[in-house]
């Protein structure tokens, strides 16, 4: 298994929703993360972040 920098995108992205769950006093789960992901997707305008954010997501619900 190797590095990538898709790799680090996809840990920078999964820190930023833990911690945005527990500022908001939020239980940290696997929904939780998506749903602050899929947030963050609908609120961007820039096409190639949003494909980024939905790769990540596809790999966070495989659990990959």
């Amino acid at each position: 298994m190797g590095y990538d920098d898709n790799s680090g995108f996809i840990e920078r992205e999964i820190g930023e929703a833990v911690v945005a769950m527990i500022d908001a006093g939020e239980a940290i789960t696997r929904s939780g993360i998506l749903n602050y992901l899929t947030r963050k997707r609908q609120e961007t305008g820039n096409a190639a972040y949003k494909e980024m954010l939905h790769s990540a997501m596809n790999k966070i619900s495989q659990g990959k």
